[in-house]
């Protein structure tokens, strides 16, 4: 969802700066995707009510995004780029995508801390279970195996879960890498993250050397 987000938020720029309608087209593929990514994570947090809980938040944050985003475009249209950019300096774009941003890093850490935690009673009924096996013989060997083997393949479709997203930041990344213009990406803190290969050529900087660098010390126009 923050891919598209970003993708959607990219095709807006491209096209509020030159006008030309081939910038909308990122705009509209993930204007497309965004809804069946929002239903997809409603299934995916069914059997957690906390995170169920933020799907909603996120849609919400979306709406207003996307909204945003249409509405520049159309002012664009219809009455030039000045009249887009008095819109975008009202900050409301920012403030929707830092609060998708925010709700999407706590499911997040959530997560991770109910895997974390999953893992830690796995091993622990585990020991007891063996102890136990080993104590009341065959029958119970036999039960503490299922349960072994079931609280396994709850670990394992967590984890999946968990390299999905890695997988889906680092194909976000390869995406900004791959893209013709100068691209620079920061943290809410305004330190740099990550330079694409055109952005490198243009400051001087690696990405490596430029992260965790203020924006202003490594984009100097």
């Amino acid at each position: 969802m923050l891919s598209s987000a970003a993708e959607a938020e990219t095709g807006q720029r491209g096209y509020l700066i030159t006008g030309n309608d081939k910038y909308l087209e990122p705009f509209q593929a993930a204007e497309q995707r965004l809804d069946a990514e929002v239903s997809h994570l409603a299934q995916l947090t069914r059997e957690n009510a906390l995170q169920e809980a933020e799907v909603p938040k996120l849609q919400r944050y979306v709406v207003q995004k996307l909204d945003e985003l249409r509405l520049t475009i159309a002012v664009r249209k219809e009455n030039g780029a000045d009249a887009a950019r008095s819109i975008v300096l009202t900050d409301r774009g920012r403030q929707a995508m830092d609060s998708l941003h925010a709700v999407a890093a706590r499911m997040e850490a959530r997560e991770t801390a109910m895997i974390t935690a999953s893992t830690a009673e796995y091993t622990r009924s585990r020991d007891w279970a063996v102890s136990a096996g080993l104590a009341a013989g065959i029958t119970a060997l036999v039960l503490v195996t299922a349960f072994v083997l079931i609280q396994q393949r709850n670990i394992r479709s967590r984890v999946v879960a968990a390299n999905a997203l890695l997988e889906q930041r680092e194909l976000f990344r390869t995406t900004l890498a791959s893209i013709g213009d100068a691209v620079i990406s920061t943290d809410r803190g305004a330190r740099v993250t990550f330079l694409n290969p055109v952005a490198e050529s243009l400051t001087g900087w690696t990405s490596a050397e430029a992260e965790g660098e203020p924006l202003a010390s490594v984009l100097r126009l």
